[in-house]
């Protein structure tokens, strides 16, 4: 389809009922201290997608994050199968890796579990059968702003329940 200015490194999903959900970096007309991720969905197999919408509750230090749909989840947590996404959930810096849930569709998110509160980027997630996610992130021992070599991979496995 035809491009436009969302982002880069994207990450995508679908829906239950098929719609299609882009998240990005993006740092297009955003001011350096409230860079947040751009999210826009398509009806249509993401042939094309709707206007872009910067999400409030995903700040991001320009960098990839990771999105899955959670079709594994839990009935008994009553969240029906949301959103999984994790980066580093910080404005200025490449720390705090954090898992959030979005339980309609990408359009709020709220914060499941810090993951790690020092340095971290490029993280991955992913949901395993019986329902817990994995989460993987480079951990960058140079500091948060660290864009060389990342000599430490890490991976947790997290398994969810009602508070």
């Amino acid at each position: 389809g035809a491009t436009g200015v969302l982002g880069d490194e994207c990450a995508i999903a679908e829906l239950e009922n098929g719609t299609v959900v882009l998240n990005a970096r993006n740092y297009v007309n955003q001011s350096q201290l409230t860079v947040h991720r751009s999210i826009a969905w398509s009806d249509d197999g993401g042939r094309t997608f709707g206007p872009v919408y910067f999400a409030p509750t995903l700040p991001d230090p320009v960098v990839e994050g990771s999105m899955v749909s959670g079709r594994y989840t839990d009935p008994a947590l009553g969240v029906g199968r949301p959103l999984f996404f994790t980066n580093p959930a910080s404005f200025v810096a490449r720390t705090n890796i954090t898992l959030k849930m979005s339980v309609d569709g990408a359009a709020t998110w709220t914060t499941v579990h810090l993951v790690q509160s020092g340095c971290g980027m490029y993280s991955s997630v992913v949901q395993f059968l019986d329902g817990s996610l994995g989460v993987q992130w480079d951990d960058a021992h140079g500091g948060p702003l660290a864009h060389a070599a990342v000599d430490n991979e890490t991976f947790v496995r997290l398994v969810l329940s009602k508070r």
